[in-house]
């Protein structure tokens, strides 16, 4: 067995893994067994060098060593940031919805100021910043024409204008669609 195995199996045996959710879990609880190895070792007039191993191993990210194959703290470390970062990424999924719906509600309730308002999340995604992005700028639409409206209700005249435009603006529209099919019309006479 090489000494990375030997201090490895050591301190698995002094140490529960249960205790120890990060790497620097185990650095205080290997600092706390150095000392106590040390002080042990010296009361029995043993050469101490196993509790300076200690030291080594753990500053030298033992349980990172392909030395130590089998190393029960790297599994355990790698199964936590794993579980750390589903946890992260359902907590933004969550987030994004949140803010996704609270847009939504303040559009629905015609509050388009407090959907500008909402700010988009930092841990949003680049898709979810241009949906979120997307859902604000129709807001932000919707507060102009509304702006717009309400100028012109306090414009009488101004008003008027604009319905004489929209007018004008639906009879070109008609007069278009009737001039495209009268177009129609003498192409399909041409081709006969």
């Amino acid at each position: 067995m090489g000494e990375y195995e030997e201090m490895g199996d050591f301190i698995l045996d002094h140490i529960y893994i249960d205790d120890v959710n990060t790497e620097d879990d185990l650095r205080e609880l290997v600092d706390m067994l150095y000392e106590s190895e040390k002080a042990r070792l010296a009361d029995d007039d043993k050469d101490t060098s196993r509790a300076e191993n200690l030291k080594k191993f753990v500053n030298e990210r033992w349980w990172d060593s392909s030395k130590y194959p089998s190393n029960k703290f790297r599994d355990r470390f790698t199964r936590l940031e794993r579980i750390e970062a589903e946890e992260a990424e359902v907590e933004e999924r969550e987030i994004f919805t949140e803010t996704l719906a609270d847009i939504e509600a303040s559009i629905r309730t015609r509050d388009y100021e407090q959907a500008l308002a909402i700010e988009i999340p930092e841990e949003a995604t680049r898709q979810q910043k241009a949906q979120i992005g997307s859902r604000k700028a129709y807001a932000e639409k919707l507060l102009e024409r509304r702006q717009e409206y309400e100028n012109l209700m306090d414009n009488p005249e101004a008003a008027t204008w604009a319905r004489s435009a929209a007018h004008i603006k639906t009879q070109l529209d008609v007069n278009q669609a009737e001039a495209d099919r009268l177009w129609k019309k003498i192409q399909a006479a041409r081709q006969k």
